[in-house]
């Protein structure tokens, strides 16, 4: 019975794991146009700032 118990909680946790693995996959999928985008934006940030900054167009 306690072998039955521990066998059963055991899968339980397997299939609660291979849910959330499945349910990041799928957010990963989907938010990874947006966290490029976003990635890109925030490298090219600063290099334009040091462009408005070597131009003069800070004032």
């Amino acid at each position: 019975m306690q072998d039955d118990l521990i066998t059963r909680i055991f899968r339980a946790y397997e299939d609660f794991q291979d849910s959330k693995k499945a349910f990041l996959d799928e957010l990963e999928r989907k938010l990874h146009p947006f966290l490029e985008v976003l990635g890109a934006i925030i490298m090219l940030a600063p290099i334009l700032w040091i462009f408005s900054l070597l131009l003069g167009t800070n004032k």
